[in-house]
C-alpha cells in the first residue's frame, strides 16, 4: 500500500511539507526526487519545473545532479533557451566532482545547439583538463572564431592564450590554422597598442584643454585687475 501511495505527485507533495514541518531536511532532496520523476513521466512539464526549481533551492553538490537531468527532459517541451544555464550548471558539477567524461558530453551539447563563445571556452577547458589536448586546442580555435564574430578583442585574447599555453608550437592545428591564428593574433596586438595610442592621445587631449581653460581663466582674471585699476 505504501509503494502505491509513493507514486503519486500530490502525495510526495504531502510528505514533502510534513518534513519540512517537522524539521527533517534530510528527507527532503528524495521526496523531491520522485515527486520530479512521477511528473515528468506524466509530462506535467510545468508542474515539474516548479518541482525542480524548487528542489534546487535545497540540494547540494552532487545531489543536484539528477535535478538538472530531470529539467534536461523538461524544458525541451517548455523553455529551450534555459536549457543553456541547466547545461552550464549540471557541467560544473560534474567537474568539481570529477566527472570529466559527463561534463564533457554536457558541454558539447551546449556547444553544439548555442554555438556560443562560453559553451565553447567550457567545453576546451574540460578537454583539456581531461588530457584532451588535440581536442581542447580545436575547440578554442573555435572558440578564437566565435570571438571573432562576436567582435569580442578579449575573448580572442583569452582564447589565443590559452591555446599557447597547452600547444606553444601550435601543433595540434593545421597549417591553415595555424597562419590565421597567427595573423589574428598579429592584428591583436597592433588593435591593442592602437586602443594604447588612442587612450594617450585622448589623456592628452584633455590636459591640453584643462590647461587651456586654466590660461583662459588667468587671463580674463588678469585682465579684470587692470580694469580694476
Amino acid at each position: 500500500q505504501l509503494y502505491r501511495i509513493e507514486q503519486t505527485p500530490e502525495t510526495c507533495r504531502q510528505i514533502i511539507k510534513l518534513s519540512e514541518e517537522l524539521q527533517k531536511p534530510q528527507e527532503l532532496p528524495q521526496w523531491y526526487l520522485r515527486c520530479l520523476t512521477h511528473l515528468v513521466e506524466r509530462k506535467e512539464w510545468t508542474q515539474a519545473e516548479e518541482v525542480a526549481l524548487e528542489a534546487l533551492n535545497i540540494a547540494k553538490g552532487t545531489q543536484t545532479i539528477p535535478i538538472y537531468e530531470h529539467l534536461e527532459k523538461i524544458y525541451p517541451h517548455s523553455h529551450p533557451k534555459k536549457l543553456r544555464e541547466v547545461w552550464t550548471n549540471l557541467g560544473q558539477v560534474y567537474r568539481a566532482n570529477g566527472q570529466l567524461e559527463s561534463a564533457e558530453k554536457t558541454y558539447r551539447k551546449a556547444y553544439e545547439m548555442f554555438h556560443s563563445y562560453h559553451e565553447a571556452i567550457a567545453l576546451a577547458a574540460t578537454l583539456s583538463q581531461a588530457q584532451k589536448s588535440p581536442q581542447s586546442v580545436q575547440v578554442y580555435y573555435e572558440a578564437c572564431s566565435a570571438a571573432l564574430l562576436e567582435g569580442n578583442d578579449e575573448h580572442l585574447q583569452e582564447s589565443t592564450r590559452h591555446i599557447q599555453g597547452i600547444d606553444p608550437q601550435m601543433q595540434h592545428l593545421d597549417p591553415n590554422q595555424r597562419m590565421h591564428l597567427l595573423t589574428q593574433t598579429h592584428l591583436l596586438g597592433h588593435t591593442q597598442k592602437l586602443k594604447q595610442s588612442n587612450a594617450q592621445v585622448r589623456e592628452l587631449t584633455t590636459k591640453m584643454e584643462d590647461l587651456d581653460h586654466q590660461k583662459t581663466a588667468e587671463v580674463a582674471a588678469l585682465t579684470k585687475e587692470l580694469e580694476e585699476t
